[in-house]
Protein backbone atom coordinates (compact mmCIF):
# COMPACT_ATOMS: atom_id res chain seq x y z
CA UNK A 1 0.00 0.00 0.00
CA UNK A 2 2.83 2.40 0.87
CA UNK A 3 4.46 1.80 -2.53
CA UNK A 4 1.18 2.60 -4.33
CA UNK A 5 0.84 5.82 -2.29
CA UNK A 6 4.41 6.94 -3.12
CA UNK A 7 3.86 6.17 -6.83
CA UNK A 8 0.61 8.16 -6.83
CA UNK A 9 2.29 11.11 -5.06
CA UNK A 10 5.18 11.08 -7.56
CA UNK A 11 2.71 11.06 -10.46
CA UNK A 12 0.82 14.03 -9.00
CA UNK A 13 4.06 16.01 -8.56
CA UNK A 14 5.18 15.27 -12.13
CA UNK A 15 1.81 16.41 -13.50
CA UNK A 16 1.93 19.53 -11.33
CA UNK A 17 5.23 20.49 -12.97
CA UNK A 18 4.13 19.69 -16.55
CA UNK A 19 0.70 21.37 -16.62
CA UNK A 20 1.89 24.94 -15.89
CA UNK A 21 4.51 24.70 -18.64
CA UNK A 22 1.85 23.59 -21.12
CA UNK A 23 -0.52 26.34 -19.98
CA UNK A 24 2.13 29.03 -20.48
CA UNK A 25 2.96 27.76 -23.96
CA UNK A 26 -0.74 27.58 -24.92
CA UNK A 27 -1.11 31.40 -25.13
CA UNK A 28 -0.01 33.42 -28.14
CA UNK A 29 3.71 34.12 -28.46
CA UNK A 30 5.14 37.50 -27.59
CA UNK A 31 5.96 39.85 -30.45
CA UNK A 32 8.77 42.31 -29.84
CA UNK A 33 8.13 45.68 -31.50
CA UNK A 34 10.59 48.53 -31.93
CA UNK A 35 11.13 51.51 -34.17
CA UNK A 36 10.87 55.27 -34.33
CA UNK A 37 8.10 57.50 -33.03
CA UNK A 38 7.45 61.17 -33.75
CA UNK A 39 4.95 63.21 -31.72
CA UNK A 40 3.56 66.46 -33.11
CA UNK A 41 1.15 68.82 -31.37
CA UNK A 42 -2.18 68.67 -33.25
CA UNK A 43 -3.43 72.11 -32.16
CA UNK A 44 -5.57 70.98 -29.22
CA UNK A 45 -4.78 72.75 -25.95
CA UNK A 46 -7.08 73.55 -23.05
CA UNK A 47 -5.83 75.13 -19.83
CA UNK A 48 -7.85 74.09 -16.79
CA UNK A 49 -6.05 75.86 -13.98
CA UNK A 50 -2.85 77.74 -13.24
CA UNK A 51 -1.42 78.20 -9.78
CA UNK A 52 0.94 81.13 -9.33
CA UNK A 53 2.97 83.07 -11.88
CA UNK A 54 5.64 80.35 -12.19
CA UNK A 55 3.65 77.62 -10.54
CA UNK A 56 1.74 74.62 -11.75
CA UNK A 57 -0.45 74.55 -14.85
CA UNK A 58 -3.12 71.85 -15.35
CA UNK A 59 -4.13 71.32 -18.99
CA UNK A 60 -5.29 68.97 -21.73
CA UNK A 61 -3.28 68.67 -24.94
CA UNK A 62 -3.43 66.62 -28.14
CA UNK A 63 -0.72 65.04 -30.27
CA UNK A 64 -0.54 63.07 -33.51
CA UNK A 65 2.04 60.29 -33.29
CA UNK A 66 3.71 58.60 -36.27
CA UNK A 67 5.20 55.12 -35.85
CA UNK A 68 7.81 53.60 -38.17
CA UNK A 69 9.26 50.13 -37.64
CA UNK A 70 7.36 47.01 -36.62
CA UNK A 71 4.34 49.27 -36.00
CA UNK A 72 3.50 51.40 -39.03
CA UNK A 73 0.79 54.02 -38.72
CA UNK A 74 -0.45 57.08 -36.88
CA UNK A 75 -2.15 57.66 -33.57
CA UNK A 76 -4.15 60.48 -32.05
CA UNK A 77 -3.68 61.07 -28.37
CA UNK A 78 -5.39 63.25 -25.83
CA UNK A 79 -3.80 63.78 -22.47
CA UNK A 80 -4.31 65.76 -19.33
CA UNK A 81 -1.65 66.62 -16.84
CA UNK A 82 0.46 69.26 -15.23
CA UNK A 83 3.57 71.29 -15.92
CA UNK A 84 5.56 72.44 -12.88
CA UNK A 85 7.47 75.74 -13.01
CA UNK A 86 6.20 77.05 -16.33
CA UNK A 87 8.95 79.72 -16.17
CA UNK A 88 6.75 82.64 -17.25
CA UNK A 89 5.04 80.84 -20.14
CA UNK A 90 8.06 79.06 -21.66
CA UNK A 91 6.93 75.64 -20.35
CA UNK A 92 10.43 74.46 -19.53
CA UNK A 93 9.51 72.74 -16.28
CA UNK A 94 8.90 69.12 -15.40
CA UNK A 95 5.60 67.62 -16.54
CA UNK A 96 3.43 64.56 -16.07
CA UNK A 97 0.48 63.57 -18.23
CA UNK A 98 -1.80 60.63 -18.86
CA UNK A 99 -4.55 59.86 -21.32
CA UNK A 100 -5.57 57.71 -24.27
CA UNK A 101 -4.02 57.05 -27.65
CA UNK A 102 -5.82 55.50 -30.64
CA UNK A 103 -3.45 53.89 -33.19
CA UNK A 104 -4.47 53.09 -36.77
CA UNK A 105 -2.10 51.09 -38.93
CA UNK A 106 -0.38 47.74 -39.05
CA UNK A 107 1.76 45.35 -37.07
CA UNK A 108 3.77 43.02 -39.31
CA UNK A 109 1.08 42.94 -42.02
CA UNK A 110 -1.95 42.81 -39.69
CA UNK A 111 -4.07 45.96 -39.94
CA UNK A 112 -6.55 47.60 -37.61
CA UNK A 113 -6.66 49.94 -34.65
CA UNK A 114 -5.81 49.73 -30.98
CA UNK A 115 -6.59 51.94 -28.03
CA UNK A 116 -4.06 52.33 -25.25
CA UNK A 117 -3.95 54.17 -21.96
CA UNK A 118 -0.69 55.98 -21.35
CA UNK A 119 1.34 57.99 -18.90
CA UNK A 120 4.26 60.26 -19.76
CA UNK A 121 6.74 62.34 -17.81
CA UNK A 122 9.58 64.59 -18.76
CA UNK A 123 10.94 68.10 -18.98
CA UNK A 124 9.95 70.82 -21.44
CA UNK A 125 12.30 73.11 -23.32
CA UNK A 126 14.99 72.60 -25.96
CA UNK A 127 17.00 70.40 -23.56
CA UNK A 128 13.88 68.46 -22.58
CA UNK A 129 12.76 64.87 -22.98
CA UNK A 130 9.72 62.69 -22.47
CA UNK A 131 9.43 59.06 -21.42
CA UNK A 132 6.19 57.17 -21.49
CA UNK A 133 4.35 53.88 -21.49
CA UNK A 134 1.27 52.80 -23.44
CA UNK A 135 -0.83 49.80 -22.32
CA UNK A 136 -3.11 48.41 -25.04
CA UNK A 137 -6.65 47.85 -23.76
CA UNK A 138 -8.70 47.16 -26.93
CA UNK A 139 -8.46 46.84 -30.70
CA UNK A 140 -10.32 46.37 -33.99
CA UNK A 141 -9.71 44.46 -37.21
CA UNK A 142 -6.66 42.20 -37.20
CA UNK A 143 -5.47 44.00 -34.02
CA UNK A 144 -8.68 43.27 -32.07
CA UNK A 145 -7.01 40.94 -29.57
CA UNK A 146 -3.64 42.72 -29.44
CA UNK A 147 -2.45 43.42 -25.90
CA UNK A 148 0.80 44.46 -24.27
CA UNK A 149 2.89 47.48 -23.39
CA UNK A 150 4.97 49.90 -25.45
CA UNK A 151 7.55 52.23 -23.89
CA UNK A 152 9.20 55.19 -25.57
CA UNK A 153 11.72 57.97 -25.05
CA UNK A 154 11.58 61.13 -27.18
CA UNK A 155 13.49 64.41 -27.37
CA UNK A 156 12.45 67.84 -28.73
CA UNK A 157 13.25 68.60 -32.38
CA UNK A 158 13.87 71.98 -34.02
CA UNK A 159 10.40 71.88 -35.66
CA UNK A 160 8.68 71.68 -32.24
CA UNK A 161 7.92 67.96 -32.41
CA UNK A 162 9.34 65.22 -30.20
CA UNK A 163 11.09 62.23 -31.82
CA UNK A 164 12.73 59.10 -30.51
CA UNK A 165 12.41 55.33 -30.23
CA UNK A 166 9.76 52.90 -29.00
CA UNK A 167 10.03 49.32 -27.76
CA UNK A 168 7.39 46.86 -26.61
CA UNK A 169 6.32 43.30 -26.00
CA UNK A 170 2.91 42.53 -27.46
CA UNK A 171 0.75 39.42 -27.86
CA UNK A 172 -2.65 38.42 -29.17
CA UNK A 173 -5.08 37.24 -26.49
CA UNK A 174 -6.80 33.96 -27.34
Amino acid sequence: MKKLYVTFLALVLVLAMIVPVGAVQAGSPRTVVFGEIKMEWNGFFEMHNSIGERGIMFSSIGFTDTYIGRLIGTANETSWGNINDTNYGTYTGMFFSMGTVVFEGSLMGKTGTFTAEFWRMGKGGTDGYAKGEQTIISGTGDLEKLRGTITYTVNPQSDGSYAGRYFGKLHFDP
